[in-house]
């Protein structure tokens, strides 16, 4: 009797889960309402619950955010093995001026990023863009003239 009941319990969970579909509204608007390719825009989504039940919580993830912290974190590593290297000698002493360059480039793009990150300024993008693109050329300045071995590894 009390595996009949379970059954039975079980099979009209399925049954309802099953007849209860969603209802949303969506609209997306575009910002400028037409844009050419590489120029900035944004997409606002907009999703209404048009139902009675509650909705699982929605989210969006931005993809360049993520680029651009990931890049930031690449670019730290990079930089704690150059003034690591620096400071046991293995790279020349002109090496200091492009290690302190990528610093402050490091620095610039941190604080654009959490400009756009924290304050969720879409304003910073292009610039954050630019200091990421800046950070990254800095590094690469560090290395440049430095023999490497076929491990990738500066000798």
């Amino acid at each position: 009797m009390l595996a009949a009941a379970a059954f039975l319990a079980v099979a009209v969970a399925f049954v309802r889960v099953r007849r209860h579909a969603l209802r949303l509204s969506a609209e997306r608007v575009l910002h400028p309402a037409r844009a050419e390719a590489g120029s900035p825009a944004r997409a606002d989504l907009t999703l209404m619950n048009l139902g009675n039940r509650s909705t699982p919580v929605l989210s969006a993830v931005d993809s360049f955010d993520s680029q651009a912290y990931d890049s930031l974190l690449v670019a730290k590593s990079s930089l704690e093995g150059a003034k690591a290297s620096f400071l046991a000698g293995r790279l020349p002493k002109t090496a200091k001026g492009p290690i302190n360059a990528a610093i402050d480039a490091y620095n610039a793009a941190q604080a654009t990023w959490h400009l756009y990150h924290d304050l969720k300024d879409a304003s910073q993008h292009d610039k954050l863009d630019s200091d990421i693109k800046a950070l990254t050329k800095a590094v690469a300045e560090i290395f440049k003239d430095q023999p490497v071995s076929p491990t990738g590894k500066v000798q």
